[in-house]
């Protein structure tokens, strides 16, 4: 089976979505699938626009990507 490794940054703060609850909800998806690897990456570099993930963020999005694929190997 293939197996999908959904990384999720916090939440933005916007008025409107936080009265969602998008970690909860991923974490639901994830317990309910076990080829959902849900990643939380709430430790990136912080960003200068909403959004938007520097070169940095993207480089540590990986490191933590390939860090979980290879520990579920």
């Amino acid at each position: 089976k293939l197996k999908w490794y959904v990384s999720q940054q916090p939440p933005t703060d916007v008025e409107r979505l936080n009265k969602l609850d998008v970690v909860a909800d991923f974490a639901k998806v994830a317990a309910a699938d076990p080829n959902f690897i849900h990643l939380k990456t709430f430790n990136l570099p912080p960003q200068e626009k909403m959004l938007v993930i520097t070169t940095k963020g993207i480089v540590r999005l990986g490191e933590a990507i390939a860090a979980v694929y290879l520990n579920n190997k």
